[in-house]
């Protein structure tokens, strides 16, 4: 028992690292952050204030260490401090990482929650609709509706329920309303992108159902 705990132990610690290393170096694949955050009308002296500022300058082993230690006990940079659990600092942004993922949490969270309910409950309903009609008209129809919709792509589909729906005035256009302050505008808000989020494992599911 102590054996198997002390391997599950060690192979999370294995995978936090690596997680951990990709994404530190996530930073770096598009090129020089510097250089990319400084702007078209940079300067080389420019470019190694923003190296000292954000610790750039150093060794990237420093840096990965001083990326590790940051997410337990916060980081400081020449241009502020970033509390604990520290993920780095946004050079598009010019805001640290977690604040950042903080901010847009709620609504990532609403669109990836509802639109699983969306998908989950039509998509069965349907599937077992089909199913006990078996070999019916609707069944046939329900089958081939999956199908084509199952082969949509999400870019096709988000503009023609906006034709179909906001241009035309039967809904509102999608938008994030804070839950706790509207709830009603919450919902309708988040509708329309939560049906065309869903379309596609709807269809899926009323396959395999």
């Amino acid at each position: 028992m102590l054996q198997f705990l002390l391997r599950r132990t060690f192979g999370a610690v294995v995978i936090l690292v690596l997680l951990s290393a990709f994404t530190f170096f996530v930073f770096f694949g598009a090129g020089d952050p510097a250089a990319m955050s400084c702007g078209k009308n940079c300067t080389a002296d420019n470019i190694a204030l923003i190296h000292q500022n954000l610790g750039l300058d150093k060794p990237l082993t420093t840096q990965f260490w001083d990326f590790i230690v940051g997410i337990f006990a916060g980081r400081d940079y020449s241009i502020g401090h970033c509390s604990a659990p520290c993920f780095g600092y946004s050079f598009a942004t010019k805001q640290d990482v977690w604040s950042t993922m903080m901010d847009r949490l709620p609504t990532t969270a609403s669109l990836a929650i509802g639109g699983a309910l969306v998908f989950l409950t039509v998509g069965l309903g349907t599937g077992l609709i089909a199913a006990y009609k078996r070999g019916s008209f609707l069944d046939k129809a329900l089958t081939s509706i999956s199908m084509v919709l199952s082969s949509a792509q999400i870019y096709i589909l988000g503009p023609i329920a906006l034709g179909l729906f906001v241009y035309s005035g039967i809904m509102e256009s999608p938008k994030y309303v804070d839950f706790t302050s509207d709830p009603a505008g919450w919902f309708m808000g988040l509708l329309l992108p939560w049906l065309v989020m869903s379309t596609i494992f709807t269809a899926q599911y009323t396959r395999m159902s």
